[in-house]
């Protein structure tokens, strides 16, 4: 969809390629599918392999609520809203 996105444009060669976390496994891919258009890559907390440690910890937090578990709409983001208050 990027590609896309770029080639709808007109735009064929990259500055930079930069991303956080897994923007930056992102603009890895980037930079090993499409190397004539991008020239420079900036990866920001990323890593460009993942070890068995991190994958079971990507896959805990992408787990399925299971069955039956109370979601009540919008909980997510007062908790994050909450956390931002000033004391």
């Amino acid at each position: 969809m990027q590609k896309a996105l770029l080639e709808s444009r007109g735009i064929e060669r990259l500055h930079a390629v930069m991303g956080p976390s897994m923007g930056a496994l992102q603009a890895y891919e980037w930079a090993s599918a499409y190397p004539k258009r991008v020239e420079r890559l900036i990866p920001v907390i990323g890593s460009g392999m993942a070890d068995p440690w991190l994958l079971a910890v990507l896959n805990t937090r992408a787990a399925p609520y299971p069955p039956g578990f109370p979601l009540e709409p919008g909980r997510l983001l007062r908790r994050r809203t909450a956390a931002r208050r000033p004391a």
